[in-house]
């Protein structure tokens, strides 16, 4: 009697320190709840993780991990209802990490500004699937149009040097069909919207190009024709999409074609980087530099991408590109290596994004001095001194300011200085890779 006596009062004694503690150590730490996705769930692309803004109090955050690693920590908003974190499965954005498809685990807490943790954790399971569930074996890609159709399209550069940010712009471009030709070609006019914008030396202003107006055709394979404005002018698209192939193609089929690349930076609008046949038919001693050059495409397969199915294109591309300068004889060469990739919308026969990263030498050197090494890389010096910089031709516009670009460049108003890649760029004595990135997506 007495044992069973000893063990009540051991028993009691037990369930009073957990009845004072426990609760008290519970209150000190925040209810945590994920109310966006759901658990189980199936996502794809962005996914909105949130959880109810009253858990999150002031200088804390909301710290969000994915299958046990770190991804963003998010303060509360002044008044939105719910904190929330864009989770990129995909990883196109900057600085995200793509996900396989399959279960992955989502976890959240909440911690103060000194890292300890103030709110608790609650975590959940969601299944990725960015992949389509019956794709085609076999597709045929082609750019289809509708007379009086129009496209929106969200357009971003950023370059760096040793990380630096030097530049960045964001168009807004708008392509209208004005008429569709009887071999399915489009009469396509594009505008860059007044709204676009560039950043320089820390200062925003309206993009040099803002109100541009261009009218060309575009075949049922990508490739353009300039008007004659367009023609007469010297000007290239803003949107430079990827050839298709006119045969169909299934998962793993690769095939060749140039490209053109979009600088709109350092008064170098578009960069034409054609395979090494194409390269052959064209006249000129400098054309030895681009024998090496390769562009490759490959369709990965088909994925889901800005809500529309979509097959995957990765073109990785490598040699030297060129730019025709304001009354120059011949190209100036610039040497290029990148990554591409093209999510085509082949039931609509458009593009719905792509995402380019690539480096570029921006150094300068002349076609004579290239031809003569025969190589993809500037050299240091020409035949008799110091490489030809591509920018200085432009000095007689503006004098004082060998950066300044074509007229025009920079918009009236601007008085930021003019940085290119980390070397001088006048003397031409060193040579450095200019890092950018160009996304493009359609948003309307």
């Amino acid at each position: 009697m007495f044992y069973l006596y000893r063990m009540c009062v051991w028993a009691t004694a037990v369930f009073l320190q957990f009845a004072l503690v426990w609760p008290a150590s519970a209150a000190a730490l925040r209810p945590v709840r994920i109310l966006n996705p759901a658990p189980d769930s199936i996502v794809r692309e962005r996914v909105k993780i949130e959880i109810d803004s009253g858990a999150v109090p002031a200088n804390a955050y909301m710290v969000v991990h994915i299958d046990g690693k770190f991804r963003a920590a998010v303060a509360r908003p002044l008044k939105a209802p719910r904190v929330t974190y864009v989770w990129d499965t995909k990883g196109s954005a900057p600085g995200d990490e793509p996900v396989p498809d399959g279960r992955h685990e989502i976890r959240v807490m909440v911690v103060d500004e000194k890292g300890k943790q103030v709110g608790n954790t609650d975590s959940l399971y969601v299944t990725v699937k960015n992949k389509l569930d019956n794709p085609p074996s076999m597709v045929r890609l082609v750019y289809r149009f509708r007379p009086e159709e129009q496209r929106l399209y969200s357009h971003r550069t950023i370059a760096r040097s040793a990380d630096v940010e030097l530049f960045s712009n964001h168009l807004i471009v708008k392509r209208t069909c004005d008429d569709v030709l009887p071999n399915g070609a489009a009469l396509i006019r594009e505008k860059i919207e007044r709204t676009s914008r560039q950043t320089e030396a820390n200062q925003t202003v309206q993009f040099y190009k803002a109100g541009r107006s261009l009218v060309m055709t575009v075949a049922r394979d990508g490739s353009i024709s300039p008007g004659k404005r367009m023609e007469r002018m010297r000007e290239q698209a803003a949107l430079q999409f990827l050839r298709v192939p006119r045969e169909p193609i299934r998962p793993g089929s690769s095939w060749q074609s140039g490209i053109k690349v979009p600088l709109f930076y350092q008064g170098v609008d578009v960069l034409d980087m054609p395979t090494a046949s194409e390269a052959a038919n064209l006249q000129g001693a400098w054309t030895l530099a681009l024998a090496k050059n390769k562009v490759i495409h490959t369709l990965k397969g088909f994925e889901w991408q800005n809500g529309f199915e979509t097959a995957k294109i990765e073109t990785e591309y490598d040699g030297t590109a060129i730019y025709m300068l304001p009354g120059a004889v011949t190209p100036t060469l610039f040497p290029i290596t990148g990554k591409r990739t093209t999510y085509f919308d082949f039931k609509r026969g458009r593009v719905v994004r792509v995402e380019d990263k690539f480096s570029v030498d921006l150094s300068g050197a002349s076609g004579a001095s290239l031809a003569a090494t025969a190589t993809a890389t500037a050299p240091t010096s020409g035949p008799t001194g110091p490489v030809f910089n591509p920018y200085t031709a432009y000095s007689r516009y503006m004098p004082g300011r060998p950066y300044s670009g074509p007229p025009g460049y920079p918009p009236s108003g601007y008085t930021g200085g003019y940085t290119g890649t980390s070397t001088s760029g006048t003397s031409g004595t060193e040579t450095t890779r200019t890092q950018m990135e160009v996304y493009v997506s359609l948003v309307g």
